[in-house]
């Protein structure tokens, strides 16, 4: 068998694990020497983190066991062979594979679990004139790597202040890998409130969360320096930033909502991003999760998520994000499936950009898919909508994709509000439809359409009986026709009415096709509306939600009789949704024609 060539052989052990390649190492000492070469090393951790591989957590318990898992597939740990048994560690920071770490007698090496190598640093000599003898300490420290130098950089602050403010000092360093030794850097003008904070890295810079002195304040250097550690809450929090290379500290714009000072705001890095948490208490315990597209860019800070599941947040206000998963670019991506030829497309991605929000805000979005025969086109429209919980704040973006030309665009924005977290469109007429308010007090929802030739947005009219705040109502699509169902109290039943609109536009066109105070028909909620015609016309689906057996079902509604008979589905879960498709060979992942 002919020998695998230098690049091809590189190409393979660039893919492996850490583990794989320590055990190849004792094949030959031509592959030792090409493992342990260090522009191999560099080419091994450039494709770990270009393809997110080899990618771990660190858990520790008590300093004295430390725990490695496999975060994209964590279901086994494996306890890290310690430099020393039983030895009380603090992990300082980790960048490419290294950890910095502390000991409880205070001596500080850089490690790599991976290899079992570890360097003893050299004593940082932070010494501070005689302290008093009551005094708290607070310590930065962050360890990151710098591309311009190749040099692994680890930065310790220390500060101390007197229990009766009567001392403080701060003092700064940076230990360098390249030379083994510890540089004393410009002051830190900012103030810790933690005992120990943990700096974060994106964009080759660290980062901590700190206090500044209003400079608007009258008060002597002393005076300010201790009222910011005894009055936190005066100064809201600043995010610093120490950038690796040049050495020099500056400040990062956080988002405007940040000087909210009920607002819990934490910082960490998640996939090479500034990543924000914003916890707040309205009602329920919400979450939002904020990350910095463009670094330095305040404009650039753009929502990822927002949750009010108490699950999420279980009792801490400080959760924070860790990482993406290995696929992170499949979370949130939108497809177009032929289920009849298994072909799909997947749509570009698209950015709904929104001014800097309050934290208390909610968020709606409006999707709705269909068909313009006279570009031969098919459509996909989205809307977000942000609403302040106090209305002091509104936001709605529109934009539809075209399968033609397979791109976003901007269109007009929509001048309506969605009170639902999300909303299917339903199509009648080539016109997309959704319920909406036209203000966020209003009881009355109107029924709006897009029209996928035009793209413009309009009203339909409905029947009056609508106005009636008494009865409940709700509209979609069935056989080509709007259908409108309509709930209401009559002599102490419940009825139900299904109307259609015969000639689409044209408000007296709404006819009544069927009523039933049949108690069977709206067991649970008098929300569901017709999904479908059957072949002929005599009998129309319902899919009710939670039966009396609190499970889904499909019945038939004979329109003649006004008789009910269920679908019997076996196999089918016990809660499920139901859309309308129908078998076709349109294709997709193809060219627009010309």
């Amino acid at each position: 068998m002919a020998a695998l060539s230098h690049d091809i052989t590189l190409d393979i052990f660039r893919c492996l694990s850490v583990k794989d390649l320590s055990r190849f190492k004792c094949v030959s000492k031509f592959w030792c020497s090409w493992i342990e070469d260090q522009n191999f090393i560099k080419l091994h951790l450039s494709y770990s983190l270009k393809t997110n591989t080899n990618r771990s957590l660190i858990l520790y318990h008590s300093r004295y066991q430390i725990f490695s898992v496999n975060y994209d597939s964590p279901k086994t740990t494996r306890r890290l062979e310690q430099l020393e048994q039983n030895k009380n560690i603090h992990i300082l920071g980790s960048c490419n594979g290294l950890l910095a770490v502390e000991e409880q007698n205070g001596r500080i090496l850089l490690w790599n679990p991976s290899t079992r190598k570890y360097q003893v640093l050299p004593s940082t000599g932070i010494v501070f004139s005689p302290p008093p003898a009551f005094y708290s300490c607070s310590t930065y420290s962050g360890f990151g790597y710098d591309p311009v130098s190749d040099d692994y950089k680890l930065v310790l602050i220390v500060q101390l202040l007197g229990t009766y403010e009567e001392y403080l000092h701060s003092e700064a360093k940076v230990y360098s890998f390249r030379s083994n030794s510890w540089r004393t850097i410009k002051d830190f003008c900012f103030y810790f409130i933690s005992e120990r904070q943990l700096g974060v890295v994106a964009n080759n810079v660290l980062h901590l969360l700190a206090y500044k002195i209003p400079k608007s304040s009258k008060r002597s250097s002393i005076e300010l320096d201790l009222f910011a550690y005894k009055n936190p809450e005066s100064s809201y929090k600043h995010l610093v930033g120490f950038d690796l290379r040049s050495e020099e500290l500056s400040l990062v714009e956080l988002p405007d909502f940040c000087l909210d000072v009920e607002a819990n705001v934490d910082v960490k890095a998640v996939g090479g991003y500034l990543c924000l948490t914003a916890t707040h208490r309205d009602m329920d315990v919400a979450g939002d999760v904020w990350i910095m597209k463009e670094y330095g860019v305040k404009e650039s800070w753009v929502k990822l998520m927002s949750s009010t599941q108490l699950d999420f947040l279980p009792g801490s206000p400080f959760v924070v994000p860790l990482a993406f998963s290995k696929n992170e670019d499949d979370d949130g991506r939108i497809l177009l499936w032929n289920p009849s030829t298994r072909k799909y497309q997947v749509l570009p991605s698209t950015e709904i950009e929104f001014p800097s929000p309050p934290i208390r805000c909610s968020r709606s979005t409006y999707y709705g898919f269909g068909y313009d025969p006279v570009s031969d086109d098919y459509k996909l429209v989205r809307i977000v909508q942000l609403l302040g919980a106090k209305d002091e704040y509104f936001h709605s973006e529109a934009k539809v994709y075209s399968l033609r030309s397979n791109s976003w665009r901007r269109i007009k924005d929509f001048f309506f509000y969605f009170i639902s977290y999300r909303q299917l469109g339903f199509l009648a007429n080539n016109v997309l439809h959704l319920l909406a308010f036209k203000t966020p007090e209003s009881s009355k929802r109107d029924l709006v359409g897009f029209d996928l030739r035009s793209e413009e947005f309009s009203l339909v009219e409905l029947p009056d009986f609508c106005l009636d705040e008494n009865i409940y109502f709700n509209v979609k699509a069935m056989g080509g026709y709007l259908c409108l169902s309509a709930t209401y109290w009559e002599l102490g039943d419940i009825v139900a009415d299904v109307w259609i609109m015969k000639e689409y536009g044209v408000k007296e066109s709404w006819v009544k096709l069927m009523s039933s105070t049949y108690p069977d028909l709206l067991l649970c909620s008098p929300s569901e509306v017709p999904l479908a015609f059957s072949k002929n016309g005599d009998k129309v689906l319902f899919h009710f939600k939670l039966n009396r057996d609190r499970r889904d079902s499909l019945v038939w509604y004979d329109l003649g009789s006004k008789r009910i008979g269920e679908v019997g589905i076996r196999g089918v879960p016990i809660v499920y949704d139901v859309d309308l498709y129908v078998e076709s060979l349109v294709p997709l992942n193809l060219k627009p024609p010309r």
